[in-house]
Parts: C-alpha cells; structure tokens; sequence
C-alpha cells in the first residue's frame, strides 16, 4: 500500500474549504451544547485539538469563559497564535493533558477524539480533569455500519473519517471513565452540508481526496471503505459523575 501519511489539517486549501471551525456545523453544535451545559462566564475550559484556535477564541470573547486549547501541531498553533494575539493554545495531545485533578468545568473534543491515538487514555484524562459535575462537550463522525472501521485504520491520512467512532463503544467507555451520557443528537445533516460544499467546490469527493492527499490509488479504496462505514455525525453533552 502507498504511504500517503498527511496531516490534512494542515493543508491551507482545506482549511479554507472546511471554515473556521474545521467540523461540520461550525459553532452551531458547540452553541447548542453550550445551552444545555449551563456553562457561564468565567468556566474553567479546555479545548482539545484546538486547531487555530477558532473555538478558543470563540469561547473566551462570546462566551467570557476562562478557555484555553491544546493542540500537536505547531503550524497550527502558530497561525492561531498570529490570527489571536494572547490565545491560550497549548503544545500537547489529549492522551497528556496538563492540568490537575478537577480542575476544569468543561472539556470540548469536537471532531478530534476520532483522531485521538488511545481513545481509552483520552476519555481517562479528560475525567481527571473534569470536576465532579463537570462537562464533556463531544461532535464527531460516527460509523453507522461499524464493521469496516478496523480497516480504516491501515490508512495514513490524518482525518477524522479514518478514525470514525462507533457510538456503542464509545458509550461503553464514557460509562467506564465515570460520564453519564445527558444528551445525544444525530447531526448528519451537518455532514451531508459540508460533503455537497466540497463536491461544489472540486467537482467530486474522489477529486477532492485526491488534491488534499496527493495519493489517489489508495484513495479509491479508502474512499469504498467509508461508503461501507456509512459515515454520520453526532453530538453528546456528557457529565462527569
């Protein structure tokens, strides 16, 4: 198999094409999940895979929260850092969180836990720094037909679809970690949105991948794979037990 390894997140042309927030819905989820949290100004917030720190910023101006994000990527933190003099954007990955014990109100994971390398390590930090009581904010691509997700993996690209979630699992492991799953919603539509914008855009989903990737061949077969996936979006609004 070619070895397409690729961040694509990086790549300015896709930024571009996905929008500020780099997910399906933009803040349109994160508003709505906001109204059902109850997070008020000054909550102790993270953002993980924070990206350029559009959400971030969102949270600390609208919102008047104490935010602050964590991001791998140092080109990203670094155009976030030029796009927001005085952001908060932190070097590190959601398996290492760097706070204390329960010290936040909230923890925002949207469209990053499926690009998460140990899911289980994740969800575990994020109940430890989460107070009793507090929130985890999670929208991501879920498989409707999760058989194929394994395969998925053999993929190098950096995308949320090659790391899509399987609800059920991912139930089971909030449950594990001490979440109490308050409120699930289907946000496909979101996703339909954002896959006719890039169709729009470059004329087909094949050509699209094929531009953002530079690895057509293997494209195909990825490509087979999430028709097979049956590609959907979710948002949970979890509270730490």
């Amino acid at each position: 198999m070619e070895n397409c390894s690729c961040n694509l997140y990086e790549n300015k042309e896709l930024r571009e094409s996905l929008g500020e927030t780099l997910r399906p819905g933009g803040f349109s989820i994160t508003r709505r999940a906001l109204g059902f949290t109850g997070l008020k100004e000054g909550s102790r917030v993270l953002d993980i895979g924070s990206g350029l720190g559009d959400t971030v910023s969102f949270l600390r101006a609208e919102c008047g929260m104490d935010a602050a994000g964590l991001e791998p990527s140092e080109l990203l933190i670094a155009e976030g850092m030029a796009r927001y003099p005085g952001i908060s954007i932190m070097k590190g990955v959601g398996e290492s969180i760097p706070f204390g014990e329960g010290c936040l109100d909230g923890v925002f994971a949207e469209c990053t836990l499926s690009l998460m390398d140990d899911l289980d390590k994740v969800l575990g930090e994020c109940s430890r720094v989460l107070r009793s009581g507090g929130w985890l904010v999670i929208s991501d691509v879920c498989a409707r037909n999760p058989e194929y997700i394994q395969k998925l993996q053999d993929f190098s690209v950096r995308s949320c679809l090659r790391g899509m979630l399987d609800l059920e699992k991912l139930r089971e492991k909030l449950e594990k970690e001490g979440f109490a799953v308050e409120l699930e919603e289907d946000q496909t539509e979101c996703l339909r949105q954002l896959t006719v914008k890039l169709i729009f855009e470059y004329g087909s989903m094949a050509a699209f991948w094929s531009r953002m990737s530079g690895c057509s061949a293997d494209m195909d077969e990825f490509r087979h794979l999430l028709s097979l996936c049956k590609a959907g979006y979710f948002m949970m609004v979890c509270r730490k037990l």
